[in-house]
């Protein structure tokens, strides 16, 4: 876990994968335009969407907890809050995340990944062994979300 930290530490190196709830890379009028953020609701149709964003990322992460042994992680500490993720520690940071910009990390014991979740609804894919990517991406993809080059 901490060489993958590592890396996503490291500005030049690049994630072995980026996914997205967005099909392309948006410019940031798109990025306003699409909700970003808890700070641009300005009606309940705008609260439906957010609130929709939020559930796509929570069922992700319980998809992966349910593939995988699943650790939040602390990231001042760069260590892991407990042995496994539960769906109320999920749902926080699920929703921190979504809510209040706030990104978070969770390590994949099972195949030594590690998945950031940043800025513009990105989630960041490293891991130590490549052969991990494909089965990581199939959990990514059947939830709706979309591969970045």
């Amino acid at each position: 876990m901490k060489k993958l930290l590592k890396r996503l530490n490291t500005e030049d190196d690049r994630a072995d994968c980026v996914f997205s709830i967005f099909a392309e890379w948006l410019d940031e009028d798109e990025a306003y335009e699409a909700l970003m953020s808890y700070c641009n609701v300005e009606s309940f149709e705008e609260y439906d969407r957010l609130k929709k964003t939020e559930r796509q990322f929570l069922e992700l992460v319980v998809d992966l907890s349910k593939t995988y042994k699943v650790q939040l992680l602390e990231h001042k500490q760069c260590r892991a809050e407990n042995d496994t993720a539960s769906f109320n520690d999920l749902y926080s940071a699920v929703s921190r995340y979504v809510n209040h910009d706030k990104s978070f990390e969770i390590y994949l014991q099972d195949s030594e990944a590690l998945v950031a979740f940043g800025y513009d609804f990105t989630a960041l894919l490293y891991v130590s062994d490549t052969n991990a990517v494909h089965k990581v991406r199939s959990v990514f993809l059947r939830n709706g979300f979309h591969e970045l080059t």
